[in-house]
């Protein structure tokens, strides 16, 4: 009896590892130097695509973004499209898409030289 009840606590633990899933994109350079971050979450709804979209920073920025970096906390990965800025800006407008029917959960993280 003690053997099945391990035996079960132990395949929940490697389905709930091997369930949680973390997409990270890349563009530019990831330095050690940040200028923030920004976390996105919107809740899914059944059959329908989730988009928003947002800049960053609000307001003035003396600094220059060299780095972006974005972790997709969904098993369905959301598709990001830079509409203004971006590397070598002083800011960036970003449209996150969600894939039909799941929501989104992204943090993305601003970095400079």
């Amino acid at each position: 009896m003690k053997f099945a009840v391990c035996l079960i606590f132990a395949f929940l633990a490697v389905y709930s590892v091997s369930t949680s899933t973390v997409t990270t994109n890349v563009w530019g350079t990831v330095t050690n130097r940040t200028l923030g971050s920004k976390s996105i979450v919107v809740t899914s709804s059944m059959l329908q695509v989730k988009e928003t979209t947002f800049t960053y920073p609000q307001g003035q920025s003396n600094y220059t973004i060299h780095g972006i970096k974005q972790m997709d906390y969904k098993s369905y990965p959301s598709t990001t499209t830079f509409l203004k800025g971006g590397i070598g800006q002083r800011n960036v407008t970003i449209k996150l898409t969600s894939q039909r029917g799941h929501g989104l959960n992204s943090t993305f993280i601003f970095y400079t030289l």
